[in-house]
């Protein structure tokens, strides 16, 4: 379970539709019900009634419900706690990048990563914007960042 399927799931329970909350999360509506299965399957339990016209909580539901919203509001409760967090972060973050990218936005990242992620090195690895997501996809870098040529 991610904070990205918390979110979604806050979302569909708050508007009772999959797709006002996959329009309001810049999502389709397959990708936001793809992330409630998976949710619902790793929570072992069904968290959403789909029948009839309108989208509503069952009573795991419910319950998972307040879960979400206590986990969802912690980082903004407690940034003292969030700021430890980030302190004890530690690894190696590689990120593709075509030289655009490299020149105007790959420097700030950096400057910005290293001061909230200071046990995190972030290496980036300069490919052409085609390379980008085969480098993602043969595990050489962990992500891809680039601007459209």
């Amino acid at each position: 379970m991610d904070f990205d399927q918390l979110e979604i799931f806050l979302e569909v329970a708050r508007l009772s539709s999959f797709s006002r909350a996959a329009e309001k999360r810049f999502r389709t509506q397959p990708a936001v019900s793809s992330q409630i299965r998976a949710l619902e399957e790793e929570v072992g339990a069904r968290l959403l009634d789909r029948s009839g016209g309108r989208v509503s909580l069952t009573a795991s539901g419910k319950l998972f419900f307040k879960y979400a919203e206590e986990n969802h509001r912690a980082p903004q409760d407690h940034p003292h706690r969030n700021r430890r967090d980030r302190a004890r972060a530690r690894g190696e973050i590689v990120v593709g990048a075509n030289e655009g990218t490299c020149c105007t936005s790959c420097p700030r990242f950096s400057r910005n990563s290293k001061r909230d992620y200071p046990n995190v090195s972030v290496s980036i690895r300069r490919s052409d914007y085609a390379r980008i997501l085969d480098s993602i996809l043969e595990n050489i870098v962990d992500f891809g960042w680039s601007h459209c040529p």
